[in-house]
């Protein structure tokens, strides 16, 4: 079964160690184990997102400057989903350094 994250415990998280539920405080416990995966779930999904822009887009990521990033943008902008290109292509290359391009 799938835990939830609770948004408030994300915003008081910089209040308090994740550790906090070592000494039997579960909330504690359960707020490390979520942003654990959280984490795993960001790194799959840059992953995921580099490897459908080099495939569907021809984005490469060593290039200096990059036409995918404006196809990128434009295709995300039709879907109701506007981007700025330069936040696209920081994404993307942090999920090609991820993958190991």
């Amino acid at each position: 079964m799938a835990m939830r994250l609770n948004t408030d415990d994300l915003e008081n998280a910089g209040s308090r160690p994740l550790t906090a539920g070592i000494n039997g405080d579960s909330a504690g416990q359960r707020l490390a184990h979520e942003v654990t995966a959280l984490k795993r779930q960001e790194v799959t999904l840059l992953k995921m997102v580099a490897g459908m822009a080099r495939r569907r887009y021809g984005f490469e990521p060593h290039a200096v400057r990059s036409a995918a990033t404006k196809k990128i943008a434009d295709d995300l902008r039709l879907a109701g989903v506007p981007l700025d290109e330069a936040t696209i292509l920081k994404h993307l290359r942090r999920g090609s350094q991820l993958v190991g391009d």
